[in-house]
């Protein structure tokens, strides 16, 4: 289910919202409640979703477009570079001088954060619990996140449905971390 609602009827700070799916005859068929957080004003962020759904970096528009990629070597990047790309997403954890490569080849990159939960992932077995993943991961996100290179963090993957509790404790951590 998708819902709009104008947000200035709504308080300033952060908010419950419930919402409740019925079918034709009024029978319930599911319910959500979620926060939001409502500015007193617009907080410019480098990278935002504007009100027509689409992606701003630094207030200008931008479209994503690109490949699931490697981490790759100046020569690949060279050769990815030959194509209108404009970002990359990369399955595997970057070290700076990586993300210095892409930023001096003008590309953004979607940073992926998202095998890295407790009993999930290539290795399933490498985190303790929830909060050693969730450790690793600040420390991930708190070395990357002023990055030029980086235009946001991609936190899951085709993850179960039993998964959804752990993500959204994800993303709330990330939102946390990295509110641009």
């Amino acid at each position: 289910a998708e819902a709009e609602l104008d947000v200035a009827s709504l308080a300033v700070g952060t908010v419950p919202l419930g919402f409740e799916l019925k079918d034709k005859s009024g029978a319930s068929l599911g319910r959500r409640a979620i926060r939001f957080t409502r500015e007193e004003r617009h907080v410019a962020r480098k990278v935002e979703i504007d009100a027509h759904g689409r992606c701003l970096v630094d207030g200008k528009p931008f479209f994503p477009y690109g490949m699931y990629t490697k981490p790759m070597t100046q020569e690949e990047l060279d050769v990815y570079c030959e194509a209108p790309f404009n970002a990359l997403e990369n399955y595997t954890l970057l070290d700076t001088p990586q993300l210095d490569m892409i930023h001096a080849k003008g590309l953004k990159l979607l940073y992926c954060i998202g095998a890295y939960y407790y009993n999930y992932g290539h290795d399933p077995k490498r985190f303790k619990d929830d909060a050693d993943a969730a450790a690793f991961v600040t420390g991930v996100i708190e070395k990357h996140r002023d990055h030029p290179a980086l235009l946001g963090w991609y936190c899951c993957d085709e993850m179960p449905i039993s998964f959804i509790p752990t993500i959204e404790e994800r993303y709330r951590l990330v939102k946390r971390l990295d509110p641009e």
